[in-house]
């Protein structure tokens, strides 16, 4: 291995230790049980905070197929106990998670 490899490498390591030590990045897995799909990607908790599911991008409301989108989360997760993992991170006022 060259010595440039083995440099890259250790920035890489050094950096992402750096990031979850000064930013406190945790994820949980929790569950919950959601009320309301909003559209594909987008669902309520019973406990009103907007969740928005990581790495699923599904048509917006006025878009082809978006029904088709909410319908399929509906019956996936609608009052469902649900396990997710859990982020603390929040983007654009929503909390953002994976489904199970």
């Amino acid at each position: 291995m060259n010595p440039k490899s083995i440099i890259l490498a250790l920035l890489f390591v050094t950096s992402g230790i750096f990031y979850y030590y000064f930013t406190g990045a945790t994820a949980d897995i929790i569950t919950i049980e959601i009320s309301q799909v909003i559209d594909g990607d987008t669902a309520k908790s019973t406990d009103g905070q907007t969740i928005r599911f990581l790495g699923i991008n599904t048509p917006e409301k006025s878009m082809p197929f978006s029904e088709d989108a909410t319908d399929f989360l509906e019956k996936q997760i609608l009052n469902k106990q649900n396990r997710i993992l859990w982020g603390w991170k929040i983007w654009q006022n929503f909390s953002v998670c994976i489904h199970r």
